[in-house]
């Protein structure tokens, strides 16, 4: 679901914690099928932003930034994690995953995510800082 940000200011105080522990992985979800007696591939790869729960938030915002600047439309999620297709694609099987990391290098230019709370009275936390999509970030012990 795409909303547009509503103009508030962060919370204050010790309800308005930041969200933390941000960790991003790369999942493949390959198919094998034949096509004309070859072994062909349908495959996806998907960028999912995991972080820690903040407590007394409703949901969650993940913002865009491009080299146009950041987008006024955000994407709402429940609860992590966020999940979002970065490449994808149907070859030959002998070709493997072909291109997706120059999908991934494209959209890894070309987009940044953050993520904010939205708490029950409406303000937000403070921001994640800016991700760069499609880069795995090993979760920080």
């Amino acid at each position: 679901m795409m909303a547009s940000l509503p103009a508030s200011a962060p919370a204050q105080g010790p309800t308005a914690a930041p969200v933390s522990a941000l960790s991003a992985v790369l999942e493949d979800d390959v198919h094998e099928y034949a096509s004309k007696g070859k072994a062909q591939l349908r495959w996806q790869t998907f960028w999912v932003l995991n972080w820690a729960s903040v407590e007394g938030a409703t949901h969650y915002e993940i913002r865009y930034k491009t080299s146009e600047g950041t987008s006024r439309k955000v994407k709402t999620v429940q609860r992590p994690p966020f999940r979002l297709e970065v490449a994808k694609g149907d070859n030959a099987k002998t070709q493997g995953l072909l291109a997706r990391q120059v999908q991934l290098d494209t959209i890894g230019s070309l987009l940044s995510a953050q993520v904010v709370a939205r708490l029950a009275n409406g303000e937000t936390t403070p921001a994640s800082p800016w991700l760069q999509v499609g880069l795995a970030l090993p979760a920080k012990p």
